[in-house]
């Protein structure tokens, strides 16, 4: 292919050039690029018959990685991009018919794409840590965080955790992916609650990471502001409920 040769003629250049250019974040993606595309077979150049797991998809933002979640036929969700975790409190108790969340959003963790769901609920501990949180005593998560060996973990250190070992088949009283709406046009998706988070606007993990924050932070008074007019409407007098950590 053209563009292999282009990139093996310009990195060849660039090593008779003082080591220090070739440590320029530009030459050293573009390497990164020409290896997982291209590969020499008896002189010639070809390209790969598939990319490895985590190379770059858009040299503009080398940290952004394709990932594809769901297993049914025509519902899974592909992206090239980041994973998000979300962590809240669990309302404090069932809401009255239109009545707002209580819940309050405590940890928003932004992981490579291609990071498994399974783990990562140590990386929201580390968040919650990191903010002088407690750990809570209970987490509900569905079946991607969960085994054997969280499960035998948590009930060493006195903690419960819910949620199914297996994928459970779709039912009328649980969320699956097929759940959440997404709008390809708008770039947003929408979760059954009504909340979207929209496609990134900043490239890199580290903007990534900050943007969530904001959105996270953003959902949170946008919850504060419904029930505090909630209650107005209601003039229960009762002020807003301590939120429970779980």
């Amino acid at each position: 292919a053209q563009a292999g040769q282009d990139a093996r003629a310009l990195l060849a250049w660039v090593d008779t050039l003082p080591d220090a250019v070739g440590q320029f974040k530009s030459v050293i993606v573009l390497r990164r690029v020409y290896e997982e595309n291209f590969v020499e077979v008896d002189g010639h150049l070809e390209q790969t018959r598939a990319q490895p797991s985590g190379a770059v998809r858009n040299p503009h933002d080398p940290d952004a990685q394709w990932s594809a979640k769901g297993t049914l036929p025509g519902k899974n969700k592909e992206w090239v991009g980041y994973k998000t975790q979300v962590a809240e409190t669990l309302p404090t108790a069932k809401p009255e018919a239109k009545e707002p969340t209580d819940a309050v959003i405590t940890a928003v963790v932004t992981q490579p794409a291609i990071t498994s769901d399974h783990g990562s609920i140590k990386k929201v501990e580390d968040e919650w840590e990191r903010e002088d949180l407690e750990r809570p005593a209970e987490l509900y998560v569905d079946g991607g965080y969960t085994s054997g060996e969280v499960l035998a973990e948590s009930a060493q250190e006195n903690r419960q955790i819910h949620g199914p070992i297996q994928a459970a088949p779709q039912r009328a009283d649980r969320y699956s992916a097929a759940d959440f709406d997404v709008d390809i046009d708008r770039r947003m998706t929408v979760c059954p609650g009504g909340y979207g988070l929209r496609r990134c606007r900043y490239r890199g993990l580290i903007k990534a990471t900050f943007q969530n924050y904001f959105i996270g932070a953003s959902c949170n008074i946008k919850r504060w502001a419904r029930r505090l007019d909630w209650e107005s409407l209601n003039d229960n007098g009762s002020g807003l409920r301590q939120p429970v950590w779980a």
